[in-house]
């Protein structure tokens, strides 16, 4: 994996982890329901997801394994 692959997956990295760190006092909120949880749980899963696809074109981490 080259640097630039390697840096474009952590600043999106990045990103993800501040996200979930600004959501969680939604996400706890007594006044949030399962239904709401369970979308947060999918956003930020499918964030984490999106992590491993680069640029259109280039090497996945799902292709290397």
């Amino acid at each position: 994996m080259n640097e630039k692959t390697v840096v474009k997956i952590e600043q999106r990295r990045a990103v993800i982890a501040e996200l979930v760190q600004k959501m969680r006092p939604m996400y706890q909120a007594k006044v949030t329901n399962e239904y709401q949880r369970h979308h947060i749980e999918t956003i930020v899963g499918a964030g984490i997801w999106y992590i491993q696809i680069l640029d259109y074109g280039q090497e996945s981490f799902l292709e290397s394994y």
